[in-house]
């Protein structure tokens, strides 16, 4: 969700207590590339002022409980544009480097990959 100049990025998958699956882990990645990039990520058209600042944030009352280890395995390659991410283990996006700050808006737990996610 953006609301120039805060991007909200929202974890959702709070029956599983926000779990990242590899196909949510890409959603991650080109959430925070379009961030970067000061782009809306529904039509693609750059924003007015843009995107300054990013919030990461886990619904149902925990941040995030790691990685979704029965749909990850531990190496994956990912595509998005021009840009070739190389997401080792199973929370890649945490291995990606952004220019602006990111601030991990944490709720409730924030465990193994989750954490990672947090203090990133």
């Amino acid at each position: 969700d953006l609301q120039p100049p805060v991007m909200i990025i929202t974890l959702c998958n709070s029956q599983k207590r926000n779990v990242v699956s590899r196909s949510d882990a890409e959603a991650l990645a080109h959430a925070f590339l379009q961030f970067e990039r000061h782009t809306r990520i529904k039509t693609g058209k750059p924003c007015k002022g843009g995107a300054k600042v990013a919030v990461l944030y886990g619904e149902g009352g925990t941040f995030c409980a790691g990685a979704d280890l029965k749909s990850m395995d531990n190496r994956f390659e990912q595509v998005i544009g021009d840009k070739r991410l190389d997401m080792t283990g199973p929370m890649g996006p945490s291995r990606m480097m952004t220019s602006k700050p990111v601030i991990a808006a944490v709720a409730g737990h924030a465990v193994a990959g989750g954490l990672e996610l947090a203090v990133w």
